[in-house]
């Protein structure tokens, strides 16, 4: 009778432990979607040329950023908190030239934020100035997030500063 007692209570624990294991499975805390992309070399940005800016994935929870085509396709539908900024070093030589740029966050090749940059008339050659942008945007499975820049000085000697390139996404 005792062996049946102990059988019995074996058998309770059993399905107890099967219980509590399947509510801390549901209480489990997944890995939060993020990302974080950098440049690490300079990039030359054309004159009067709409140019996708390049990152190197520092961070990428979800393996979801295609370098070859610079685009950050989304995992999972959501509430996406998405900021950029860029730095520009214009100019190698003085020149009279105001120095105009536009950064754009893109979904699906459509502009859904966008920064200005904007350097006034002899401003002194090989200056560095920078633009930052930020939304919160809610997106689809596979809608893809893309930086661009536009603009220039009127001179092709324009690049990217690596150091203050860089994009962030976030999903709430």
């Amino acid at each position: 009778m005792q062996e049946q007692y102990l059988t019995t209570q074996i058998g309770i624990l059993s399905e107890a432990l099967k219980n509590l294991q399947a509510s801390v499975n549901a209480l489990s805390i997944n890995e939060p979607l993020k990302f974080f992309g950098k440049q690490t070399i300079e990039q030359n940005i054309p004159d009067a040329a709409n140019t996708v800016i390049q990152f190197n994935a520092e961070i990428d929870t979800h393996n979801s950023f295609n370098s070859s085509t610079n685009k950050y396709i989304i995992p999972e539908e959501g509430t996406y908190f998405i900021s950029t900024c860029v730095g520009i070093r214009s100019g190698t030589a003085a020149d009279d030239d105001p120095r105009e740029w536009s950064v754009s966050i893109n979904k699906n090749g459509t502009i859904i934020s966008k920064g200005y940059l904007a350097t006034p008339v002899d401003k002194a050659a090989d200056d560095h100035d920078s633009t930052c942008i930020t939304t919160l945007v809610n997106l689809n499975i596979n809608d893809e997030i893309q930086i661009t820049i536009f603009g220039g000085d009127g001179d092709a000697d324009n690049v990217t500063e690596f150091a203050a390139t860089n994009l962030s996404i976030i999903k709430f």
